[in-house]
Parts: structure tokens; C-alpha cells; sequence
């Protein structure tokens, strides 16, 4: 069971939120204070950051985002693996939410935050995904989301377990900037990642390589626009802990290798006929969707399909 929650800054050390879930005796700017020192001692020796450490009662687990510092204090058998999730998704989306450049040392502007951390306890979340999303965020940087649903243009609902949002794509030609004004949901960089905690089947890679090219779907009818999602991935990534082989192989079927860049790519179906020519748009960065097979291993993941 969670005894506490404290959210610090990471450049700082300072509190910045607090959640006591039971009767739990503690002064938490000092807990805060302890924390920082503790991470600054780990850093300076050189024996990587702190994650966890137990008492003969309790387990403080941490999580880091980039500016910020999430601390649970759980019971001793807790499952580290299982808060973890819940501690990097709470310090994701509280990092997303507030500008703490803007932040002027009063913390009563962060208690509607309380009502989200409810919501984080509260449900279930697939913390193979979530350990996925914090490789994700490291390998790729970028804003992460969990578990999107999406509407494809022929109106199917798509899951995403991972989207990595980095923006407007950088580096397109003249061509492809004036090309953008008329295709307009292809030019952000986004990354889509399918997470499966087991072999990946043919059917498995073939729905969601279908389903990714059923988007890029361009709404020209209001009244329909906000049910879509009119953005086309540059790159859509699978990462299972192991293939089979006829799921490689329908791969390869289902995608088209340009050999200047090495890499296997789809095309979205959303596009006019007469720009679907595959030999022909992987030349336009912008209507590139890189594909990308990954096998899960620790510490790192090993990519195996380009």
C-alpha cells in the first residue's frame, strides 16, 4: 500500500506537491531535502542515480522526468515494478501540465493535480508499456502519451500504446515545406510504438501496420473533424519480446524497402491515388512512415528490422 507521495523539483530539491494516503508521521520538506542529497552523493561517487532504497518497514521508490522528482513510500512488499509505472507517469504528466519556470513558490497552484494523481492510483496500467515509455522517452526524446485511441478514415478505433510527439519534421526540402501546405497531417514528427509483452503474431503486425496506414485522414467537413486523427506517424515502431516468422515475413509484404535509406517504409492510403506511388513519395520525407522492429531486452533494447 502507498503511504506517500511526494512530488520535488529536480533542480532545486524543493517540494512542490504532497499526498499523504495514511497516517504517516513525516516532515516532508526534510524528506525532500534528504532526497536531493542523497541524489547529489550518488552522482558525485559515480554509481548512477537512485532508483529505490529500503527500510527494515518501508520502500521509497523514485522516479525522475526531466525537471522533475516523484517519491513513493510504499510498503516493504510492494511491487517495485508495478509502482514505478504509476510513479513515472504521475511525474510525466504533472511535468506536461505545469511550467515550473513560471512557478513563484506557491504550491496551492498544484492541488488540482490531486485529482489526477487519484486517477493514476486508480487504474490499471500495463507496466510493461509504461517500462517502454521510459526507454521511449530517453531513446527518442519528445512528449510522450500512453494508450491513445485513435479513429482511422474508415472510422475503425486504433489503440496506440505509445505516441512520441517531437514536433514539426525538421530538415524538409523546399518541395516538401510547399507540399505541406496542401498535405497538412504530414508534417509532425510523430513515433508510434505497438508494445507487446509476448511473441508477436502474423495478425499482430498485419492489424497494425494496416491500421497505421488507414491514417493521415485530412477532414475537410467541420462537423466530422474532431473525431479523427489527421496526423500520419514518420515512423511506427513494434517491440515484442520475440518475432515469429511469418509475422517478419508478411512485414516485408506489407512494407517497401528504400534502398538509399536503408529502411522499410509504408505509405498512408489517405493520400490522392496519384501520390501513393511508393517509389515516388519515399523520395518526400514528409509521406515517409519508417518502420522499425525492436526485441525487448534489458538493459537495452535491440533493433533488428529497419
Amino acid at each position: 500500500m502507498i503511504n506517500a507521495l511526494f512530488i520535488i523539483q529536480r533542480k532545486s530539491g524543493l517540494l512542490l506537491f504532497e499526498r499523504k494516503l495514511s497516517e504517516f508521521g513525516l516532515d516532508s520538506d526534510l524528506f525532500s531535502g534528504l532526497l536531493s542529497a542523497i541524489q547529489s552523493f550518488t552522482s558525485a561517487i559515480h554509481i548512477g542515480i537512485l532508483t529505490s532504497f529500503t527500510t527494515l518497514n518501508k520502500k521509497i521508490l523514485i522516479s525522475l522526468t526531466e525537471n522533475i522528482v516523484v517519491a513513493l513510500i510504499l510498503d516493504i512488499r510492494d511491487s517495485t515494478e508495478e509502482w514505478q509505472g504509476k510513479a513515472y507517469e504521475i511525474g510525466h504528466d504533472f511535468d506536461q501540465t505545469f511550467d515550473l519556470n513560471l512557478w513563484k513558490g506557491n504550491r496551492d497552484q498544484f492541488l488540482p493535480f490531486n485529482e489526477k494523481i487519484s486517477l493514476i492510483l486508480q487504474k490499471e496500467k500495463d507496466s510493461f508499456v509504461v517500462q517502454v515509455a521510459q526507454w521511449a522517452a530517453k531513446e527518442f526524446g519528445g512528449e510522450i502519451h500512453i494508450d491513445e485511441k485513435l479513429l482511422t478514415s474508415s472510422d475503425q478505433e486504433f489503440l496506440v500504446n505509445i505516441i512520441i510527439d517531437r514536433g514539426m519534421l525538421q530538415d524538409i526540402k523546399f518541395r516538401e515545406k510547399i507540399i505541406s501546405k496542401v498535405h497538412k497531417g504530414y508534417n509532425r514528427d510523430l513515433i508510434f510504438l505497438k508494445v507487446i509483452d509476448d511473441i508477436v503474431g502474423l495478425k499482430d503486425a498485419e492489424e497494425y501496420i494496416e491500421s497505421c496506414k488507414d491514417l493521415g485522414f485530412e477532414c475537410h467537413q467541420k462537423d466530422r473533424c474532431d473525431h479523427y486523427f489527421d496526423y500520419f506517424p514518420s515512423k511506427i515502431i513494434i517491440i515484442a519480446r520475440e518475432f515469429a516468422p511469418p509475422a517478419i515475413e508478411k512485414i516485408h509484404q506489407l512494407t517497401y524497402f528504400h534502398k538509399k535509406e536503408n529502411n522499410h517504409f509504408i505509405i498512408s492510403n489517405c493520400l490522392p491515388r496519384h501520390t501513393r506511388n511508393p517509389t515516388k513519395n519515399g523520395k518526400i520525407k514528409m509521406f515517409q512512415c519508417q518502420v522499425e522492429l525492436w526485441i525487448w531486452k534489458v538493459p537495452y533494447p535491440e533493433r533488428f528490422f529497419s
